[in-house]
């Protein structure tokens, strides 16, 4: 049995969970728009595209509680036991019931969020720095394409390429004994 949580706390982690999708999404837009399209920061850009994301989850999440909706109209006409996990039956309308709810409320969430000025700067915000991270650890993790690695990186991977090498020998050696 699931615990009694408020659809409010429940809209409020899907909420957490949405943004964190769009935060990511808007990530991966950074990195590609810096890197492989050599574009430079357009905050209103930016905006747009958070906009545009957050709308269209938004959008989704209006299409699933209408799913919702079809399904738990169905299962109230469904007496027994589920055959499979999305075999609703009557017993499932109350679940069915709040999952739509929740759903609604994210999506309104998700709307009211899209015009709000000082949430789509947040997020631009941390997904700019999110993407400034993963460059710079990728850039730290070695050398740049077309570049050699430095003498003792190279010196490095070799003996630990060998020492895989002797486990392996050992490890068949013992397979064969």
């Amino acid at each position: 049995m699931l615990p009694d949580v408020s659809i409010d706390v429940q809209v409020d982690e899907a909420v957490l969970i949405a943004c964190a999708g769009a935060r990511l999404a808007l990530k991966n837009l950074f990195i590609l728009r810096t890197l492989r399209d050599g574009k430079a920061f357009d905050h209103t850009w930016y905006s747009t595209a958070v906009r545009e994301e957050l709308l269209n989850l938004a959008n989704e999440t209006d299409s699933d509680a209408d799913r919702v909706l079809v399904e738990r109209e169905r299962a109230i006409k469904r007496q027994g036991r589920a055959l499979f996990q999305d075999d609703y039956r009557l017993i499932d309308a109350d679940l069915l019931d709040r999952r739509e709810k929740v759903l609604r409320g994210l999506a309104a969430r998700l709307r009211t969020l899209s015009a709000d000025e000082n949430h789509i700067a947040m997020l631009i915000s941390e997904a700019r720095e999110q993407a400034l991270d993963e460059v710079v650890a990728a850039v730290s993790l070695g050398p740049l394409p077309g570049q050699a690695p430095e003498p003792d990186a190279m010196m490095l991977h070799q003996e630990r390429l060998a020492a895989l090498y002797d486990d392996l020998e050992e490890l068949l050696a013992s397979a064969r004994r």
